[in-house]
């Protein structure tokens, strides 16, 4: 069943003032238009082409109220991205935990939102990115513990090149069968 159509709602001083106070709180232009007595947001877009004045103050009330991050943002909608969110999403990419555990947490946004954040925002990449590296770091840094240490990678003893160089005197290193088949281009 198709909606009633609204009443037309000419410009008044109190409408204005009632988007401009919606606007600059974080509610939504559809939103807003939705209420009685509003005009619909075809016309509230109308009167912004009309009157320059009103769309510079409506442009600067969505930007107080979150909608847009400055002049000529188009977004609507505010983001649920907020300082604690991305801190909780880094400090967990960086101890190791995927992107899809940790969006699965009820009070986090879904993967696909984190991961249009960041197409949108660099910055929420560069975090995202920032967070994987540091997990890489330090599983590189446990396998280094592991294989232990500096002492793993000393260098050879003078007796121990002399070695290896007598072992392996007049022959040339042989890759494996594998690999030197994919070099060759014969696939694996």
């Amino acid at each position: 069943m198709p909606r009633p159509r609204k009443p037309r709602a000419p410009f008044s001083e109190d409408i204005a003032v009632r988007l401009l106070d919606g606007l600059s709180s974080g509610r939504g232009l559809r939103r807003l238009c939705r209420e009685p007595g509003m005009p619909t947001r075809a016309t509230v877009l109308r009167w912004q082409a009309q009157w320059p004045e009103f769309h510079r103050l409506t442009a600067a009330a969505r930007v107080i109220g979150g909608l847009a991050s400055g002049p000529g943002d188009a977004r609507g909608r505010p983001s649920g991205l907020t300082p604690d969110i991305a801190d909780e999403i880094y400090m967990r990419l960086s101890h190791g935990e995927p992107l899809r555990t940790v969006c699965r947490d009820p009070h986090l946004p879904s993967r696909s939102t984190v991961q249009a954040w960041a197409q949108r925002r660099p910055d929420v990449a560069r975090l995202l990115d920032l967070g994987r590296n540091n997990a890489a770091s330090a599983r590189a840094d446990a396998l280094f513990k592991a294989l232990g240490g500096w002492n793993y990678f000393r260098p050879f003893t003078p007796e121990e090149s002399a070695e290896i160089a007598r072992q392996t005197q007049g022959r040339r290193p042989r890759l494996p069968p594998d690999v030197r088949a994919k070099l060759k281009g014969g696939g694996a």
